[in-house]
């Protein structure tokens, strides 16, 4: 099964992804973009949400993932050819080899063909490239559950190959303690940071990505105030502000940014 060779080519990777905060498990994410030929959108989101849903819902079930989403990419750079990204959540690399999908589907839609529901996947959308990501580190508002929002905008960065530490570092240092503020106070739901783990390559536009997420989309457009870098670090003076701002720029460079909407879900009601 094509998602068994990826998680397994992954397992080389996993020395090299960064470790998530303390106490939090790994999480690693697969995300199909997918294409979806003009005026077939009705179809494509009944298929995944009447015929995947419960498919991935006894995945879920048996334990060979922890969560499954279908995202409408709602705002993007032009030029981009695909129209939807589904992810998959899995807490361990080697669950999805255990995952037997003709006999899942069989338990999941009695009745139903599994090579036929394979082969009317197929027909109706295409996958045009796929990502394995791994969860650095995440926080939702204090004393919470994490990150929420059916809003998700996200930041695709690229950094020097010897400049990861300090890329790191960076979002640990300075940002995260404003995004805690900015989840603190109700601005946004979360935030949340994944490293590349597939595919790998010095030529690739980008090796890590951040996560705001937000309960309504005009919120993701707000930005930050002077105010909330102020809270989030008190002690430091106006200059020391604008060499972190610097320190910032230097330590990575944003490739795009990218609006996607929850559309479905495992836990999350149809958009």
């Amino acid at each position: 099964m094509r998602v068994s060779l990826l998680f397994a080519a992954g397992l080389l990777a996993t020395a090299l992804v960064a470790s998530p905060a303390s106490g939090q498990s790994t999480v690693y994410v697969q995300l199909d973009y997918i294409a979806v030929p003009a005026g077939a959108e009705s179809a494509y989101l009944a298929l995944e949400r009447d015929v995947w849903r419960p498919i991935h819902a006894e995945r879920q079930r048996r334990g060979h993932l922890l969560n499954w989403q279908l995202y409408d990419v709602t705002y993007a750079p032009p030029g981009l050819d695909y129209d939807y990204v589904t992810a998959n959540v899995y807490g361990d690399l080697l669950s999805a080899e255990l995952d037997e999908l003709d006999d899942v589907i069989r338990t999941a839609l009695p009745g139903q063909d599994p090579e036929a529901v394979l082969d009317g996947t197929r027909a109706a959308r295409e996958i045009v490239h796929s990502e394995l990501w791994a969860l650095v580190t995440s926080l939702g508002p204090t004393g919470g559950s994490g990150p929420q929002g059916r809003h998700l905008a996200l930041n695709f960065m690229t950094a020097p190959e010897a400049g990861r530490a300090e890329y790191f570092a960076v979002e640990n240092s300075i940002w995260a303690p404003i995004h805690q503020v900015r989840a603190d106070d109700g601005s946004m739901g979360g935030w949340a940071l994944y490293s590349l783990v597939l595919p790998r390559g010095s030529v690739l536009d980008y090796q890590f990505g951040t996560v705001d997420f937000f309960d309504d989309i005009d919120s993701s457009a707000a930005g930050i105030t002077e105010a909330q870098i102020s809270q989030a670090h008190p002690d430091r003076t106006q200059a020391e502000i604008d060499a972190m701002m610097e320190r910032t720029d230097a330590s990575r460079t944003i490739f795009k940014t990218e609006i996607w909407t929850v559309v479905a879900g495992l836990d999350a009601p149809d958009g």
